[in-house]
């Protein structure tokens, strides 16, 4: 049999099915790859119908399988996994082998293990090549009541004696060892407790001391050891089992908490939040820890219309511009979103349209439910019909498709179009820029990008030219692979296509193995920088704790391609929280534990920082130091600098949580405000959608600026009184930036067809210009070293070479343009540090030309918002000094911080939230997007476009939040629990939801809720209904929903259960995350993304969920560690005889 999928009038995608004489699925045969590359899976099974082997094949000769069924011998072997399942049927086991895919040798494997009670429940799950487990105690109910995460190297799995994929070939440690934690050193400890309905009443946290001792379970901070960090969060339900208040103790100071029958009021040691019900049953209230309301409105069909955020009366007052912040939406007659209108009485409301519906005019499929454009609110482009407009100028973003549904085409407001090219297997292959907008560079036209035979990108590649097969390359990435998948080769060419002389960047990993098996998880062990340097990452001695959680102990220089001395060592808090960084060259560390013995004083009683303490101990003095306080939302009020006089700060906010004002000088003694009067002041005057209506600073009382700024309904500045008016082209992109050292004049700036900025000029001169490749990552920059005091045109270049984290490794520069950077000095490399994306250990730099960076390194220091405020040298002693005002403008001082400089004495460029500041521009590169100081806002919009104001930086709240990517602030969102849903025509579980919140504002939140689930299909059948199906093999997935503006988006359809409804007990095991969406994680853009609305059929039990699927191979976007929270759940439930699905009132809809 044959699925095949219609692409266009001429291309299918065609998928065979071969099934064995039982009628099991044998093989699937996948379409050749743009290469001609033929793949098929191949599905082993044992006696009982289970999945046993799944193995991967490349057919190189492309003539399918032999008579007999079999792989020809040509047939490469590319990957396989193997399962193995207990005598009740259940999976006890899973490997993951290398495999090397040009040969199909077969290596070592990853292995994990699931251990289970009498119940069928998981008590015990260790993942591949890890020593550390994850173990659950269960009540009567069958209800999680304890989880613990650690480790016990005397309770490693045992091999059993079978060597097929079997039902007898369980793990075979004891499973009395794997009921109790006794002996086992437990970094983390989760207790639930349960009211009679089922409700989570509360939760206690248990994180284990860095300096603790002994096994078995947690005590606290002061009991007997193994002490750990206590926290506390409670829960109340109304009557029918709702949520109603969530009350957030922290630590409760120490002191142990029992559960109160009713909810505190909110003060500054008990944050709640609290959710109010309509009659409809409907959320639509909730109040926040500091007292902020915020409403929902509905239709009668239960769809969101209106949100209002701090509520007061519902009224929009333009007096009040922080109060009654309102969006309208409205849907169209297929329940789509038809408009999103930000109310703002100041620049007018800001109404954007989608519009939907394709037809075979404009796309190769007439469908509803496809967005065939967006209208921004400046523009006056017309939806039905779509049209230009009484201005007769095209000014919308428009989108085509072909029969898939698959995006081929986008033309933006500038006219700039993207055509989309796909392979036979659905991957993205060219993004060519068909159409050049107008003003638009046009040096690079295409990304291409080509695979590997397992799938994975192989390069990516920009040409000069749109078409396939003409053109030049002007810059290439190639990835090389090891036989487990991991990168073990980053090939980075600045000019042309790769060749011999082509610098990279090398990945290794931790390959020990014993009997076969995988035993440190293939954990990174070091990386090569492009001219030859390895820095290493160590886990401290074998068997001791960071060496069995696969955690990072030090960060090391090379010694003869060995660790050689460490330049970072690290202590955690529980499983990962950093509590200790220590430098120990220059003997200066960050030490949150400032010498308390465990109490921690760089955190208050949630866990937020309050002193950020970096000591020279070799000095015995405070190198610096910056102490914190909050308000009940969690914004920070102050920042202590106690190591300078008049360098305090403290901050206001508006009912927005916006900065609202900010003073600089000394502290009075309750830290409630400045002494006096501040020798800095910025006030602001924030609009409805958050631009800066109205800007002043000071200087010691006296002002400096008084300024008005107007807007447009796309939020772009149109009028700053006394300085160079901003011009934005129709996407928004700003090409008129005023000068951060003459604001009364403006820089001119061009973008390409992707919206990078790439060339800004003073005037007729041009300070800088920069190259992308097609990860998009800035390599090279054309420099006016004179700029911005006395501009005279390009007279540097400097290339710059990455790690797969987008962090820079290498700089090379020259004053030639033609000189290739292989031929070039490493001048500057970089060592980067565990805490934060952007936070640097240290710079090496090389100035004796002796193709070394070993002549001078400087240590860095930072803030709590990662903003770097000294630097250090070998002997810990101050260098520089930094300051910086709330939105990036940045003063250089003295190691004294009595002077001030001009430009830093060290040429460091990596300075605000860790970001390179470009001296010659003024702009800070963050990435996807440039930040301005000057206009404490971005100069594009916001390439993932789910805020209300596109150009706002961190929402206005940049004293506690950052932005590393340019697309999205970093926010603490938390995954607070599971809910069980009940089949309502049988009362037994169906399924789960889980349930995600918030610390702060989800004003500009946009993300996904991620799940891997493992569905473990009917561990045993029930006793109380016929036999029926036979037990089925497990299969897992991955699904994803999108989050927008703080709320989730899911299908109607996706409320249905995840089995095939025959009775049984059923387990499914999820890891859920929340992942911020960026350029580089838009799980939208993967090619399944919408495919699965609806459920149908998956493995051989279940049914499909969620928006995105993937039923056996790891999407690309798929890592945990990018993920700002993620958390573990288990539901096990009974499926109702005769029951296809759980009724439909069973998933009411959740947002």
């Amino acid at each position: 049999t044959a699925a095949i999928q219609y692409v266009d009038a001429v291309e299918t995608r065609v998928t065979e099915y071969l099934y064995d004489w039982r009628n099991r699925q044998q093989y699937v045969i996948a379409e050749a790859d743009d290469q001609g590359r033929v793949t098929f899976t191949r599905n082993h099974y044992d006696n009982l119908d289970r999945v046993i082997r799944v193995e991967r094949y490349h057919d190189v000769a492309g003539d399918g399988v032999d008579a007999d069924g079999d792989p020809n011998p040509d047939d490469v072997l590319i990957a396989r996994q193997e399962t193995f399942y207990d005598d009740l049927g259940r999976v006890c086991r899973r490997r993951q082998y290398a495999v090397d895919p040009a040969t199909g040798g077969v290596g070592n494997y990853l292995q994990d293990h699931t251990w289970y009670d009498a119940a069928g429940s998981v008590i015990k799950q260790q993942q591949p090549g890890s020593q550390a487990f994850a173990k659950m105690a269960y009540d009567s109910l069958g209800r999680v009541v304890k989880q613990y995460v650690g480790y016990d190297l005397d309770e490693q799995p045992v091999e059993s004696s079978s060597s097929s994929s079997s039902s007898s070939g369980g793990p075979a440690a004891s499973y009395l060892d794997a009921t109790n934690v006794e002996g086992d050193t437990i970094m983390e400890q989760t207790e639930q407790a349960y009211d009679v309905a089922g409700n989570v009443l509360m939760t206690t946290t248990r994180k284990r001391l860095h300096n603790a001792t002994g096994t078995g379970e947690l005590t606290s901070q002061s009991d007997a050891q193994p002490r750990a960090r206590v926290s506390y969060e409670a829960m109340w339900y109304d009557g029918i089992g709702r949520s109603i208040a969530t009350a957030n103790y922290g630590t409760n100071g120490g002191t142990a908490l029992t559960w109160p029958s009713t909810a505190p009021p909110r003060s500054d040691d008990v944050l709640v939040t609290s959710t109010e019900y309509n009659s409809a049953g409907q959320a639509y209230k909730t109040v926040d820890a500091a007292g902020r309301e915020n409403r929902q409105f509905f239709d009668a069909l239960g769809r969101t219309v209106k949100t209002v955020q701090n509520y007061q009366d519902g009224v929009v007052n333009a007096d009040h511009q922080d109060e009654d912040v309102t969006v309208e939406i409205t849907y169209n007659a297929d329940g789509q979103l038809a408009t999103l209108t930000a109310k703002n009485p100041t620049a007018g409301d800001q109404t954007t349209r989608y519009v939907f519906g394709t037809t075979l005019s404009d796309s190769g499929i007439a469908r509803s439910d496809l967005l065939r454009a967006e209208i921004y609110p400046d523009s006056d482009d017309t939806a039905d019909p779509l049209g230009n407009g009484q201005d007769g100028v095209y000014d919308r973003v428009e989108f085509r498709y072909n029969r898939q549904g698959e995006r081929i085409e986008k033309k933006d407001q500038n006219g700039t179009v993207h055509a989309h090219d796909f392979d036979r297997l659905g991957r993205l292959i060219h993004d060519r820029v068909t159409t050049v907008g107008t003003g638009i560079d046009n040096a690079a036209l295409r990304i291409s990008t080509t695979y590997d035979v397992r799938g994975l990108v192989e390069k990516t590649t920009t040409y000069d030219s749109p078409a396939v097969g003409s053109g030049s390359v002007v810059n290439e990435v190639v990835f090389e692979y090891n036989e487990t998948g991991q990168p073990s080769k980053e090939y980075q060419e600045h000019s042309g296509a790769k060749d011999a002389n082509t610098l990279y960047v090398g990945y290794n990993y931790d390959t020990s193995a014993s009997a076969g098996v995988f035993t440190k998880s293939l954990r990174a062990t070091s990386i090569r920088y492009p001219n030859g340097r390895l820095v290493h990452f160590t886990y401290g001695s074998s068997g001791e704790m960071n060496d069995a959680l696969n955690r990072l102990a030090a960060i090391n220089d090379d010694n003869a391609g060995n660790p050689g001395s460490s330049v970072a060592e690290y202590m955690y808090l529980g499983l990962g929280t950093m509590v200790v960084e220590d430098y120990p060259e220059p003997q200066v560390k960050l030490d949150y534990d400032s010498g308390t013995a465990g109490e921690y004083a760089g955190f208050d009683r949630f866990g937020r920082l309050v002193d950020h303490l970096w000591r020279d101990y070799g000095a015995g003095v405070d190198r610096d130091r910056y102490t914190y306080g909050y308000d009940r939302a969690s914004n920070r009020l102050y920042r202590e600098n106690t190591t300078a006089s008049g360098k305090d700060e403290f901050y206001g906010y508006d009912g927005m949580n916006q900065l609202k004002t900010f003073d600089r000088g000394d502290l009075n003694a309750q830290k409630t405000a400045i002494s006096g009067t501040p020798v800095r002041e910025e006030d602001w005057t924030l609009d409805m959608t958050g631009n800066w209506s109205g800007y002043v600073q000071k200087t010691s009382g006296s002002t400096d600026l008084n300024q008005t700024r107007g807007h447009n309904k796309a939020n772009e500045i149109t009028s700053p009184s006394s300085w160079a008016t901003p011009v934005h082209d129709r996407a928004g992109n700003m090409t008129t930036v005023p000068k951060p050292s003459s604001p009364a004049n403006g820089l001119t700036v061009k973008y390409d067809a992707w919206n990078r900025l790439v060339e800004v000029k003073d005037a007729q001169t041009v300070v800088g210009k920069y190259e992308y490749d097609g990860q998009n990552r800035r390599i090279k920059k054309h420099i006016d070293s004179q700029s911005p005091e006395s501009p005279n045109g390009i007279d540097r270049y400097e290339h710059f070479y990455y790690n797969s984290a987008w962090q820079i490794l290498e700089i090379r520069d020259t004053t030639t343009e033609s000189d290739q950077p292989e031929s070039l000095q490493p001048k500057y490399q970089y060592v980067w540090s565990a805490r934060y994306i952007d936070a640097p250990v240290l710079r090496d730099e090389n100035a004796d030309a002796n193709g070394l960076c070993d002549d001078e390194r400087i240590y860095y220091l930072g803030d709590a918002n990662y903003n770097v405020t000294c630097l250090v040298d070998t002997n810990g002693d101050a260098l520089e000094r930094y300051l910086y005002a709330p939105y990036a403008e940045t003063t250089v001082c003295d190691s004294a911080w009595s002077n001030t400089r001009s430009t830093s004495d060290y040429a460091v460029s990596h300075l605000y939230t860790g970001r390179e500041s470009d001296t010659e521009s003024g702009l800070y590169c963050y990435r996807n997007r440039y930040l301005a100081p000057i206009l404490g806002r971005f100069v594009g919009r916001d390439p993932v476009g789910t805020d209300i104001n596109l150009y706002a930086y961190c929402g206005n709240e940049p004293t506690g939040k950052t932005d590393a990517s340019g697309t999205d602030a970093i926010r603490s969102v938390d995954i607070v629990g599971m809910q069980e849903q009940l089949n309502t025509k049988c009362g037994q579980v169906a399924g789960a939801l889980w349930m995600y919140s918030a610390r702060s504002s989800v004003r500009s939140e946009a993300g996904y809720i991620v799940q891997k689930v493992n569905v473990r299909c009917k561990i045993r059948d029930c006793q109380d209904c016929p036999k029926g199906s036979p037990l089925a093999p497990d299969y897992w997935y991955w699904e994803a929903w999108p989050v927008k503006a703080g709320r989730s988006i899911f299908d109607e359809a996706n409320f249905r259960q995840v089995t095939d409804g025959t009775c049984g007990i059923y387990s499914q095991v999820t890891k859920v995350g929340f992942f911020p969406k960026s350029p580089t994680l838009d799980i939208e853009a993967d090619p399944s993304w919408g495919r699965y609305k609806t459920h149908g059929p998956i493995g051989s039990c279940g049914t499909r969920a969620g928006r995105v699927l993937s039923t056996k191979d790891k999407p690309t976007w798929w890592d945990e560690s990018k993920a700002t929270a993620h958390r573990h759940f288990s539901v096990y439930w009974k499926c109702c005889c005769d029951e296809r699905f759980a009724s439909a009132d069973a998933y009411p809809r959740k947002e």
